[in-house]
């Protein structure tokens, strides 16, 4: 499970082949109550030349992305997450399907990956 979006990056080399690498809900306890800070999903999304650099293990990029609740101008990390209608436990594929289609509501990454494929 992957995404096909060949970008150019600032050195030059493209990036084709790009993976979820983590994903996790941040919800710290040291927050405190009245600090507005409320939690978000952390995901993380490696960039490889091709599939054959990411068996190797050799990356070219990196980008991670914060979501949170929608209490910004971005989208809701739970939405994203029950827009889909698996039942594996995998919450990959919606992520996927977000990054595939935001049109940069989230200005963090501006649409990076537009227009990508399923690979």
């Amino acid at each position: 499970m992957a995404l096909q979006a060949n970008k150019t990056l600032d050195n030059g080399l493209v990036a084709s082949y790009w993976k979820i690498s983590e994903v996790k809900l941040m919800a710290p306890n040291h927050w405190p109550q009245g600090s507005g800070w409320a939690p978000h999903l952390h995901v993380a999304v490696e960039g490889f030349h091709n599939e054959e650099y990411r068996i190797r293990g050799a990356q070219v990029a990196s980008h991670v992305f914060d979501l949170d609740e929608g209490s910004y101008s971005g989208p809701s990390w739970s939405g994203i997450l029950t827009a889909g209608t698996s039942t594996s436990g995998d919450i990959r594929p919606a992520i996927y399907d977000w990054l595939k289609t935001d049109t940069g509501s989230w200005a963090q990454h501006n649409a990076l990956f537009s227009g990508a494929v399923n690979a």
